[in-house]
């Protein structure tokens, strides 16, 4: 048998420090500065700064450049939504999934963001013979699909901001939309709408359409999404299932505590 290696009093001090700093974006407020947030925990500002400093480079924390300020970032997001859907969208989101596929003939989709991409978590197939689909974990891109759109319109600005001037705007497409500034205002109008629509802009006989899943605190954390052959999915019958689709989106938002 192998000895046992006891972690010294050091490192599990250490990881404590490291979980109250996660926690307290949780706890009280969305955003802290480095000072601020060591008077909060009752902690030495430098050692909550080389804390902050190794969740930025790993994800879970980010910092605004404007403010400087620091609150979650992806990772934690991630792990967070990952908890979610064992617990509440991994179960509990299938009924109305598979309702929205029923009353709508296409794939549904849940999914959430990932670094520079969406990352499918859930999906319920198309009954139909043909249809798309895309395995639970794969990766789409955010400029050009309807999830992708969606996610990045609810962004807070400077987030949102620095997540665009990032991706590679690759076209995929004719009608992908690959200009910087006509995708910041093709993301105004997304939020402003509340939901977001993919006209093969990501492959040519693809259309969908996404709509914004909040929790408890009214946060986007994911989104609702149908999709199928523009044969099918005609730009009238997309219009026609907005609705639908709206209504399945709030149905898990509220299972998520969201009033």
């Amino acid at each position: 048998m192998p000895a046992t290696i006891e972690p010294s009093a050091a490192s599990v001090r250490s990881v404590i420090r490291t979980a109250r700093v996660l926690k307290a974006f949780g706890e009280t407020q969305s955003e802290f500065g480095v000072n601020e947030l060591a008077r909060h925990l009752d902690l030495p500002a430098p050692t909550v700064y080389r804390i902050l400093s190794t969740l930025v480079s790993e994800g879970f924390i980010e910092q605004n450049p404007t403010t400087e300020k620091y609150s979650l970032g992806p990772e934690a997001l991630y792990l967070g939504l990952a908890c979610l859907n064992r617990r509440h969208l991994g179960t509990e989101c299938l009924p109305v999934m598979r309702g929205l596929a029923g009353r709508t003939g296409e794939t549904v989709n849940l999914g959430a963001l990932r670094g520079k991409s969406v990352v499918y978590i859930q999906q319920v197939e198309s009954p139909q013979p043909l249809r798309f689909a895309r395995e639970v974990g794969a990766y789409v891109p955010l400029h050009c699909t309807a999830l992708g759109k969606l996610l990045m319109a609810f962004l807070p600005e400077a987030r949102q901001r620095e997540l665009l001037a990032s991706v590679d705007l690759i076209r995929y497409t004719p009608v992908t939309i690959v200009d910087r500034a006509a995708m910041v205002e093709h993301l105004r109008q997304v939020c402003e709408q509340g939901y977001a629509v993919t006209n093969e802009e990501y492959i040519s006989d693809l259309r969908a359409v996404a709509f914004p899943v909040r929790d408890h605190t009214g946060e986007v954390i994911a989104g609702l999404s149908i999709m199928g052959p523009s044969s099918r999915l005609t730009l009238g019958r997309l219009e026609e299932y907005r609705s639908v689709v709206s209504e399945a989106a709030q149905q898990l938002s509220q299972q998520l505590g969201c009033r």
